[in-house]
C-alpha cells in the first residue's frame, strides 16, 4: 500500500511526494488563507532535519535555512538552494497544520501537522486510511480507494485537522 513519505531526508520532497502518493491529505485549492498564518518558528533560522527511523530514533539528515516571509508563510531552503514554501495555521496549543503548495509542475496542496515545543518542531503526516471513516464522511472528505483524502469540499478544515489522528512522528526540526 502506498503511503506518504516517512522520510524527511529532504523536507522539500514532502509536498511533491504527498501529492503523488496515496495516503496524504490533499486539496486542489488552499484550505487555509495566508491571512490566518501563524509564526510557530518565529523569524526562522537554521534548523537541522532529523528523520525518524523504524526503531524510533532520529537520524540527522540536513540543515535548512528557514525564512519567515512577509505574507506569513515560510521558505524552507535546503543546502542545494531548493525552496519549499509552507504556511502554518494554529490548531490548538502547540499544534499547527502546515499547508504547502506542490512543485511548479504539481498542482494542489499537501498537509502536515506539527507540534512545536521550544526550539523543536515535530512533524506528522496523517494517513488517510488510519482515520475514522464516519468522521471523514461527515466532514465531506472525499476518500478515494481508502487511500487518498481529498479535502476540497471540507467546509471547516481547521476542525477536520483537530479531529485527525496524526499518527507517529516522521521527522523533526531542531534549531541550531
Amino acid at each position: 500500500m502506498a503511503q506518504c513519505p516517512t522520510s524527511f531526508g529532504s523536507l522539500l520532497l514532502l509536498t511533491a511526494t504527498c501529492l503523488l502518493l496515496a495516503g496524504c491529505f490533499q486539496s486542489e485549492q488552499a484550505k487555509f488563507p495566508l491571512a490566518s498564518a501563524a509564526a510557530p518558528l518565529h523569524e526562522g533560522g537554521r534548523y537541522v532535519v532529523y528523520e525518524r527511523g523504524p526503531d524510533n530514533t532520529y537520524q540527522r539528515q540536513e540543515v535548512l535555512e528557514i525564512k519567515h516571509r512577509g505574507d506569513g508563510a515560510y521558505d524552507f531552503v535546503n543546502e542545494k538552494g531548493e525552496t519549499l514554501t509552507i504556511s502554518f495555521h494554529a490548531l490548538s496549543g502547540d499544534l499547527f497544520v502546515g499547508q504547502a503548495k506542490g512543485e511548479n509542475d504539481q498542482p494542489g496542496y499537501g498537509y502536515t501537522v506539527i507540534r512545536v515545543a521550544g526550539n523543536e518542531a515535530v512533524f506528522y503526516v496523517p494517513q488517510c486510511d488510519d482515520q475514522d471513516k464516519t468522521m471523514l464522511a461527515a466532514s465531506s472528505v472525499e476518500v478515494s480507494g481508502q487511500l487518498e483524502c481529498i479535502i476540497d469540499r471540507v467546509a471547516d478544515a481547521p476542525a477536520l485537522f483537530k479531529r485527525l489522528d496524526p499518527g507517529e512522528p516522521v521527522s523533526k526540526l531542531v534549531r541550531e
